[in-house]
């Protein structure tokens, strides 16, 4: 009997090593289940943000454009600068109005300063974007400037010229007796009676 008794308590044992095991398998099965569900949120969770990620790319893109031809449609006429050549937002330079700290005390100076201020900027930014205008603007200022030499020039030559030969005159007038009238001068060399 005790055989018996050791088989059926030996019996009893592996029962309850494969109740455990199989409990065991099944919490492990219930586990992986889990551990896959996991994984594929993490991978829908995943696509998602790829996918928003993506969206909020070509809104930014959208707005970029939009801002883009409004700023052109503001502009029309002037031509944009070259990239390298633009500053960003937070590189503008300030306005004249700023600068000569005009407040609203002055607000007509202010809004003609601010006229006169963005007149310059746009010509400078047509200027620097476009080449014919570049060329147009150096031709007009060595004819403006050749004309301002010339006529300082010309000027300057003609009055000291103006007044040697006048002094000239009046000189040998006065030696010969001749009175002599010269325009702008008046009477040249006349003897005191």
């Amino acid at each position: 009997m005790e055989q018996v008794h050791v088989f059926s308590s030996q019996k009893s044992e592996s029962d309850s090593h494969l109740v455990q095991l199989a409990l065991l398998k099944d919490e492990m099965s219930s586990l992986s289940n889990q551990i896959i569900r996991q994984q594929e949120k993490l991978d829908r969770q995943a696509t998602e943000t790829v996918a928003l990620r993506s969206r909020l790319r070509a809104a930014l893109n959208r707005a970029e454009e939009a801002e883009k031809s409004a700023n052109d449609t503001s502009n029309a006429g002037v031509p944009r600068l070259p990239a390298r050549l633009r500053r960003s937002r937070k590189e503008q330079t300030e306005s004249i109005r700023v600068a000569l700290h005009l407040d609203s005390n002055y607000e007509t100076i202010g809004q003609v300063v601010d006229a006169m201020d963005k007149l310059t900027l746009e010509t400078g930014a047509m200027i620097q974007a476009n080449g014919l205008t570049r060329a147009f603007f150096i031709f007009y200022w060595i004819v403006l400037h050749s004309w301002t030499f010339i006529l300082l020039f010309y000027h300057t030559h003609n009055d000291s010229m103006h007044d040697s030969a006048s002094e000239f005159l009046a000189k040998n007038s006065h030696e010969s007796g001749q009175h002599l009238f010269l325009p702008g001068v008046g009477l040249r060399g006349a003897r005191a009676p």
